[in-house]
């Protein structure tokens, strides 16, 4: 991928990133990525959504974890990417509880 390409990729993403907090508010709180290879050496997106400590109690966490998954990867069209997005989840109080800052 060339430079400009990644630009493009990077301008994407962020946008893409950005409107999953104003589209699925109030439980998505933050949401971040950053572009990185996996443990096998392949680029990777990884997103790293924070959700509200509600949003993560019994059944919700899964319709909003497969709801923002889906989006994100409808968004970023995986095949124009050449990196596959990987879309993590934590709650509020577990982000403060272990701080990160890929996670901030």
């Amino acid at each position: 991928m060339t430079i400009a390409e990644e630009r493009v990729v990077l301008q994407k993403a962020g946008e893409v990133v950005r409107s999953v907090v104003e589209r699925f508010s109030p439980d998505v709180v933050r949401a971040r990525f950053q572009m990185e290879e996996d443990w096998e050496g392949d680029p990777v997106l990884y997103v790293r959504v924070t959700l509200r400590d509600a949003a993560i109690r019994g059944k919700r966490l899964h319709v909003v974890a497969e709801s923002v998954r889906a989006y994100v990867r409808s968004e970023l069209r995986i095949t124009e990417l050449e990196r596959t997005p990987s879309v993590r989840f934590r709650g509020e109080s577990e982000t403060v509880e272990m701080p990160d800052p890929k996670w901030m």
